[in-house]
């Protein structure tokens, strides 16, 4: 019987989901031994007992402490983590029944998350700025906001208002403060082949190749800030990118083109949809599986993507050769950016098909191992996606045959009428 009182040695790990839940019952069956050593010896010390029950690792944390509380105080600390009541309560009013889950284990799922969620005896007025508290933060439009908000382990109605404001209007004032930062010519400046634009560009006004365009000169002709209509190289075309509304000296393209030196890709300014972030369980069904030279990856389909990306923690992992290449991406928050870290060109295997020379664009962070976005998907007719909804498919840039009954021309006449006769 007295073998059986024994615990085992707690050596759990601090940062495992599961720890607090570990600690609480190896704490009561350390409780429920030193009780039944009291009846034995009842002189027995607590934090003695105590520390022939942990590890070394554990014993670092409570070496310092001279008493049995402050030993309990301090690994409590460390193994329970605090729980932020407001989204315990989110967690508990958006949780739902699961696949093959009967009633009694959603119950149960139920009440154990309710234990974090704090519930106290309050006025009806107190409840009902609770509920509207967790219902502001749950709705709330800006991410950051709310993030801001539930670092905050209590929080009533008042104070959740008031620290959103201010980071609404932080946030505002922010965006207020603008730089106008230089633009950089990336290359020497290509020679021109056009007579009346070389003349144009080589003027004792604009005859220097200027490296920068300040803030009181032209973006588009790199002379003294004036109105657009008034900009002569409005209708002029670019001998580096080959676009109309700049000189070439202020062109902002990395390349000209044509250029096909190895490693650099054309300028392009793509856009990606996907924010980065942790994949959310709501772009499941745009989930797929890939091969990319062969390794097996995630790859997320985005037809709010212009071209390809890849993660730049994949493309390391899996040794992927990275060329040169440079730009932004705008996010799906036009104010938003990524920098273009290199270029992937790598061969791709989808359900069987292989795909050579597949360029993925190297991001910082993604959501998905793989984005593909219209630069791959343009090599299909269409794509078909399903969701299991209950209504008919949606077809997105379809165009369909109009039938309408030609109109009868004069049908209010009778039989009899005649034409009048004019000249």
């Amino acid at each position: 019987m007295e073998r059986f009182l024994h615990p085992e040695r707690f050596e759990a790990d601090a940062d495992s989901a599961t720890t607090a839940k570990e600690w609480t019952h190896w704490l009561r069956t350390f409780n429920n031994f030193y009780q039944a050593v009291q009846k034995i010896s009842p002189s027995a010390d607590k934090l003695i007992l105590l520390t022939n029950y942990v590890p070394p690792q554990v014993y670092d944390y409570i070496a310092d402490c001279d008493t049995y509380v402050k030993a309990e105080k301090a690994l409590t600390s460390l193994y329970v983590k605090p729980r932020n009541k407001v989204f315990a309560r989110h967690v508990l009013a958006t949780r739902r029944q699961g696949s093959g889950e009967s009633l009694d284990q959603f119950l149960q799922a139920l009440k154990f998350l309710a234990k974090d969620c704090q519930f106290k005896a309050v006025s009806a007025e107190q409840a009902c700025d609770n509920y509207v508290r967790d219902a502001f933060i749950n709705g709330l439009s800006s991410g950051a906001i709310r993030q801001r908000l539930l670092e905050n382990i209590t929080l009533n109605l008042q104070t959740a208002y008031e620290q959103a404001r201010t980071l609404e209007m932080a946030q505002k004032h922010s965006a207020s403060y603008t730089t106008v930062e230089p633009i950089t010519a990336a290359v020497p400046q290509p020679q021109s082949q056009s007579g009346d634009l070389e003349c144009l560009e080589s003027s004792d006004e604009t005859s220097h190749l200027a490296a920068t365009t300040g803030a009181n000169q032209c973006f588009f002709c790199g002379l003294k800030r004036h109105p657009r209509f008034k900009c002569p190289a409005r209708e002029a075309l670019c001998l580096k990118c080959k676009k109309q509304g700049h000189y070439a000296k202020v062109c902002r393209s990395g390349k000209p083109v044509g250029d096909t030196s190895v490693g650099k890709t054309k300028y392009s300014a793509a856009t990606l949809a996907t924010v980065s972030g942790a994949a959310p369980s709501s772009l499941s069904k745009s989930l797929s599986c890939l091969k990319v030279n062969g390794l097996p990856v995630n790859a997320l389909i985005d037809t709010g993507s212009s071209e390809n990306f890849v993660s730049q923690k994949i493309a390391k992992e899996n040794n992927l050769i990275i060329l040169p290449d440079d730009g932004h991406v705008s996010m799906a928050d036009a104010s938003l950016s990524s920098k273009v870290l290199g270029l992937c060109c790598v061969d791709v295997e989808l359900q069987g098909q292989i795909y050579p020379i597949v360029k993925l664009k190297v991001l910082p962070a993604l959501c998905s191992d793989v984005i593909l976005g219209h630069e791959f998907l343009k090599n299909h007719s269409a794509l078909e996606m399903a969701f299991a909804g209950v209504h008919p498919p949606l077809k997105i840039c379809g165009l369909a045959a109009v039938k309408l009954v030609a109109p009868a021309l004069f049908s209010n006449l009778t039989a009899d009428c005649s034409p009048i006769a004019a000249k």
